[in-house]
């Protein structure tokens, strides 16, 4: 997933004895980030291939919205979670 410009991604995992599926869903076309080597970090790379200029009057915005879910989750079950959130996938 690093690198892609996929709407979203999901990262399952066992979290202290309990494992969950977190769903990173973002608009904007920016390739995303992710580390896994040491500690997993997700995040959205503004800057991939040149830099992003940003003035006071052209402010530069994103974000980014993480569900939580209990259990690892598959793709089909993942779709259903953000059509049931009002997320466009």
């Amino acid at each position: 997933m690093h690198g892609s410009t996929a709407p979203w991604l999901a990262f399952s995992a066992d979290f202290g004895g309990t494992e969950a599926t977190l769903v990173f869903h973002a608009e904007d076309a920016d390739p995303w980030f992710v580390r896994c080597a040491g500690y997993p970090g997700i995040g959205r790379s503004l800057a991939w291939e040149e830099p992003v200029l940003t003035t006071a009057a052209n402010p530069v915005s994103r974000s980014v919205r993480v569900l939580v879910a209990d259990g690892r989750l598959g793709r089909t079950q993942i779709a259903g979670l953000l059509a049931e959130s009002g997320i466009p996938a």
